[in-house]
């Protein structure tokens, strides 16, 4: 996601697997708008790491807990 605009159309999913970095504004907002035209993301994330995704989970109901 960081070299392109968007998630591919014809992606049947994305999975996000324990990101070793940060995650950059534009990917999130390349994830944001493929999940809201119908897209299937997968967020595996270590506990107490990726606190940016955790912030932007919540936008979408999700609570991450770093129990």
């Amino acid at each position: 996601l960081a070299e392109s605009e968007d998630v591919p159309k014809d992606a049947a999913a994305v999975v996000v697997a324990a990101p070793q970095r940060e995650v950059f504004p534009k990917e999130l907002e390349s994830l944001d708008r493929y999940m809201r035209r119908g897209g299937r993301v997968l967020f595996l994330l270590e506990p107490q790491k990726n606190a940016e995704l955790a912030q932007f989970l919540a936008k979408w109901g999700v609570v991450v807990d770093d129990t």
